[in-house]
């Protein structure tokens, strides 16, 4: 997939999932949540509203939803890791703490 020739060295994510879905949502809030420095997120929605994001970072197409849940896929340096659909994962491969569960 090719990216952007001034890819951000710290890992970025793009979310890949569909709009309103829980699972979509809790991924969107968690990156939104935290500072991580120097990092770009893209929502890439899945289904009918897909090709415009494609079409303005053409890298993402190809990124789809596994399992029907929402995915991350993070990527750096021109190069993204396998997709995860794990929170606590994604987490780790952007090297930033994951919110504690509430009882």
């Amino acid at each position: 997939m090719h990216m952007p020739s001034r890819w951000p060295s710290i890992p970025s994510p793009q979310c890949v999932g569909k709009h309103g879905s829980p699972d979509t949502e809790k991924m969107r809030a968690f990156l939104s949540t935290g500072f991580i420095p120097e990092t770009m997120v893209l929502f890439h929605p899945s289904g009918s509203d897909a090709p415009l994001i494609e079409s303005l970072a053409p890298f993402t197409k190809g990124m789809d939803m596994k399992e029907g849940r929402a995915t991350a896929y993070v990527c750096s340096q021109g190069a993204c890791r396998l997709p995860t659909t794990d929170l606590r994962e994604m987490a780790s491969l952007l090297a930033v703490k994951t919110p504690r569960k509430s009882n």
